[in-house]
């Protein structure tokens, strides 16, 4: 989930992330929001919707973690 954020520069909505991921929107709303938590996603609701997007980071273990999600490469 945090790597779509990395490759995608926009606001996502839960069923926007559902359709990309695949996934019940019980799982993406529970990875959000835990994303959220975690200081790594800033979100604001419209209505009925929640919008996510990336939060801007600047200490060394973000920046870290960013680097190594952003340039993993999936295995089939």
């Amino acid at each position: 989930m945090f790597w779509l954020f990395l490759h995608v520069d926009e606001c996502i909505a839960v069923a926007e992330a559902m359709d990309i991921i695949g996934d019940t929107q019980y799982n993406v709303s529970r990875n959000l929001k835990m994303l959220y938590k975690a200081g790594l996603l800033n979100h604001q609701k419209k209505g009925k919707w929640v919008f996510y997007t990336l939060q801007e980071q600047n200490t060394p273990h973000c920046e870290a973690l960013i680097n190594s999600v952003r340039f993993y490469q999936f295995k089939k």
